[in-house]
């Protein structure tokens, strides 16, 4: 093999050269590659900037155009519900007038100050069963004013005319309780005819409806062996300590569904948002309203119901000037000049909606919904040892409204005669353990006239104070009939407190509830006004949803809680329970025969009503369904969501109510909070829609399609193919199907606004997991 020949310096140098040379080419071609491929990728950029400009002009156009369109249906949509509420209005005046009904109409202030000012001169007092006559004409009265106030059928209520009927009602269960103290006082001062053949007491029980009873027991025999008594309405048993059984008492016992203490609790309302950053609304003229005007309303509507009681709920007092010119004092001290109260404690106006999404949300799509104060009030407000939030309690049935009294001297018979000590005044409160120290009663002196029972002039408060010790009272009662309570979670027993204006179980021991007696029992410092709390949101969150029309303005609404479903049809204005299957009962022995139960809500079912009323009924019975501004406070599991935004879907999906099926997605609690993401699927006529026809959407300032079902295994937010986005819900399906949902006359809008209050309270978009 011949050697290899070995290069010269001159060769390799030419290598070196020409390897340098080499290089040098590959560099400049790899520079210039370069520069090609940033020049050609500058030059794409620069079209996909200006295709994603061209396309959001496009869309921006297309949103104005479509917005524009709709802002046009809304439009005139308030107005034709404006003009059906105005007739509707007259035709109720003039029905009213027909009808020759003495109770007055909530929209004559000359007829409503007669009413009350009639009834608070007439000395129906002095009858018991009287009385209860004229209570039930007020209790009437009263509903006829709240449901004025409530009512969504009502045209815009002015604030003057919102605050002036809440001062009437305020004032009406003033005179109410006046009258009670009276005929109290009449009835203790001679206990001859009502004294008990058995025991020597006075017992006396009188009702004129299951709504209100009135009970009285005085200790007048003072008989040591007597140790309790009871009463047959609610089944109520009284055990008394013993220090009380030898003692100058007396009881009255207020079994009512009205409660007048709830509404003086601080924690009754939510704060709402400062004025400023409140959303635009439209009220329901179609008119833009000023934020502040809105929030002012709903202050005027508290303003009498929340301060008044705190002043004269426990006052008896003279009628007349007098009062009237208190009653006048406490108003100017709670309103300002514009007749807008200062009072902390409100809730904003529902039911309004933005005119658009993209006015209503948030243009940063990450930013947070706003959180007001009533959404952070547990960072905000600190509750007292024991202290019930309402905002998260609600009572159960009626209110146990004890009053321990002092009884008066009893006449005396000698001979022909019968000797009665002249006792100018009212019946006091006993304070119990404290007037166990104290001289026997004596007469007040003429600079102390008057029913001091409860009077605030007096400066005692009807109630223990805290650091007196004693025996407690023991009470047992039955529990509510027709009532659902949770079903791993017993009632609990609070009582009111007179000082601090607040439900405590503070020194409410030994409570003992026995679902299978349908009774509890407790023990309390000294006999106050007692009464059952419930969690508001036991049934809350639902598990699933869904809405379908079943014909010409019938819509029904499906709602799955974690305990019950609730099917509701609404018709125009009206909506109605349905009737749920009978379930089995279990017998009493291996012959016995299996009973059907009766479910609680086929009791109301079929019945059409208004939807305050369904909410009212349904709350009595123990089945909230209906979410406060702030109850995404109390239920866990919820991913908070924008009001307005959730406001402006529910509109939507009401004017789509007619040709749509709507259904819970599992996807929307993941959502965005400016997002909402439901199922959709176009309905035909008078049936339901085939499976396939069901569409996953996103719902938002930004509506659009996407291509994922509740089957699939993750979320992908991503417009389908060949789909366009739109500015809001109703285009979105609108253009999917080619053609409006058109609200041809004044029952299509009536029944789209009634849809849409039944969505707005119950929220099943942000309560549903």
């Amino acid at each position: 093999m011949p050697a290899k020949k070995k290069l010269t310096k001159e060769e390799k140098e030419k290598l070196k050269r020409e390897e340098e040379e080499r290089r040098q080419r590959e560099e400049e071609e790899r520079l210039l590659r370069e520069e090609e491929e940033r020049k050609q990728k500058e030059e794409q950029e620069r079209l996909e900037r200006e295709e994603r400009a061209r396309l959001k002009a496009e869309e921006d156009t297309r949103f104005a155009v479509e917005t524009g369109e709709l802002g046009e249906i809304l439009s005139t949509h308030l107005s034709v519900l404006e003009k059906w509420r105005v007739d509707l209005k007259k035709k109720r005046e003039w029905d009213h007038y027909l009808s020759c009904d003495v109770m007055p109409s909530a929209e004559c202030n000359v007829e409503v100050n007669t009413f009350l000012s009639v009834w608070e001169m007439m000395q129906d007092w002095q009858s018991i069963a009287t009385l209860l006559d004229g209570i039930e004409e007020s209790e009437q009265f009263r509903d006829t004013l709240l449901n004025f106030l409530e009512s969504d059928e009502e045209p815009y209520i002015s604030p003057e005319k919102r605050k002036t009927l809440n001062e009437v009602i305020v004032r009406l269960d003033n005179v109410l309780q006046a009258k009670v103290r009276k005929a109290t006082s009449e009835l203790f001062k001679d206990t001859g005819s009502n004294i008990d053949q058995e025991t020597g007491n006075l017992q006396l029980e009188q009702q004129k409806s299951k709504d209100y009873v009135l009970c009285f027991w005085g200790n007048v025999a003072k008989n040591p062996r007597v140790k309790s008594f009871s009463f047959n309405a609610g089944q109520v048993s009284v055990d008394l300590p013993k220090p009380l059984i030898l003692a100058d008492v007396a009881v009255r016992l207020q079994l009512t569904d009205i409660d007048i203490f709830t509404r003086q609790c601080r924690t009754h309302r939510c704060k709402t948002r400062p004025p400023s950053e409140v959303d635009p609304v439209i009220n329901i003229a179609g008119e833009e309203e000023e934020p502040d005007k809105v929030a002012g309303e709903q202050q005027n509507e508290d303003s009498g119901s929340a301060n008044g009681h705190n002043e004269e709920s426990d006052k008896e007092g003279d009628t007349g000037t007098r009062k009237e010119s208190e009653e006048d004092k406490v108003v100017e001290k709670q309103v300002d000049e514009d007749g807008v109260t200062e009072s902390k404690e409100t809730t904003g106006e529902e039911g309004e909606v933005p005119v658009n999404d993209e006015e209503a949300c948030p243009d940063d799509e990450d930013q947070p919904p706003f959180l007001d104060d009533c959404q952070d009030r547990e960072h905000t407000l600190i509750l007292d040892e024991g202290e019930v939030d309402m905002r998260q309690k609600m009572t159960a049935g009626q209110i146990f409204w004890f009053d321990l009294l002092k009884l008066p001297p009893q006449p005396k018979s000698s001979g022909h005669w019968t000797i009665r000590q002249v006792y100018v005044g009212g019946l006091e409160q006993y304070h119990y353990p404290q007037d166990l120290s104290r001289p026997a009663l004596q007469p007040p002196s003429s600079s102390q006239k008057g029913d001091t029972e409860g009077n605030p002039s007096s400066g005692q408060a009807p109630q223990t104070p805290g650091g007196a010790s004693g025996p407690p009272v023991k009470i047992t009662a039955l529990l509510p009939e027709d009532y659902m309570f949770p079903p791993k979670e017993n009632p609990t027993v609070a009582r009111w407190d007179a000082v601090h204006k607040y439900w405590t179980t503070d020194s409410v021991l030994g409570v003992d509830i026995s679902r299978e007696e349908g009774t509890f029992t407790c023990q309390v410092p000294t006999l106050v006004p007692l009464a059952l709390m419930v969690n508001r949101y036991w049934n809350i969150p639902y598990q699933s949803w869904s809405m379908m029309p079943k014909g010409e303005h019938l819509t029904l609404l499906k709602l799955k809680t974690p305990h019950l479903e609730v099917e509701i049809e609404v018709r125009q204005n009206l909506c109605r329970l349905l009737p749920q299957p009978r379930g089995k009962g279990e017998g009493e022995g291996d012959d016995a025969e299996e009973e059907e139960e009766e479910p609680l809500l086929n009791k109301m079912a079929d019945q059409w009503m208004s939807i305050r009323e369904l909410k009212k009924r349904l709350c009595s019975i123990g089945i909230n369904v209906f979410p406060e501004e702030d109850g995404d406070n109390y239920v866990e599991q919820l991913h908070k969501k924008s009001r307005s935004c959730e406001l402006a879907t529910y509109q939507y999906m009401a004017m789509l109510s007619g040709k749509f099926a709507f259904a819970h997605s599992k996807w929307n609690s993941t959502a965005k909070s400016h997002q909402f993401i439901l199922s959709a699927a176009k309905c035909p006529d008078l049936g339901e829609p085939e499976e396939d026809a069901w569409v996953t959407v996103v719902a938002g300032k930004r509506s659009y399609k996407v291509n994922i079902t509740d089957e699939s295994r993750h979320f992908f937010d991503e417009i389908a193919e060949g789909c366009q986005p739109h500015p809001d819900l109703y285009n979105l399906l609108t253009r999917m199907i080619g053609e409006q949902c058109s609200l041809e006359n004044s029952e299509s809008h009536v029944h789209v606004n009634a849809v849409k209050t039944l969505l707005n309270s119950m929220r099943i978009l942000s309560f549903s997991v």
